[in-house]
């Protein structure tokens, strides 16, 4: 099953893990320019909020925040939309913990 092979990340071994020939981490993990994994993943696999981390009050939206705590849905201008962008439409997350150019 793949999670996007013409971005290069490819599902392996079950959901959830990636198999890209360089995903460009960087060595706190976040992804660096050009990763294939910038607007790569899918909207509808992102979790309910239901701890309510944004505190809006909605737990039945997608967690709103990165492992950082920064906004997860952000549009990344200088890399393709090639993930699932689901119902609620672009921007797209990144495939991984922290959303691509966000710095605590």
């Amino acid at each position: 099953v793949s999670q996007n092979p013409s971005a290069g990340c490819v599902a392996m071994f079950g959901a959830g893990n990636l198999d890209a020939l360089d995903p460009l981490f960087s060595p706190t993990f976040s992804l660096m320019t050009g990763s294939p994994c910038i607007d790569a993943g899918d909207n509808t696999a992102v979790p309910p909020d239901v701890l309510d981390l944004d505190r809006d009050g909605n737990t039945a939206e997608p967690t709103p925040v990165d492992l950082n705590g920064l906004p997860r849905f952000q549009e990344a201008l200088s890399a393709p939309n090639t993930g699932n962008p689901g119902p609620q439409g672009p921007p797209i997350v990144d495939i991984g913990a922290f959303e691509f150019g966000l710095v605590p």
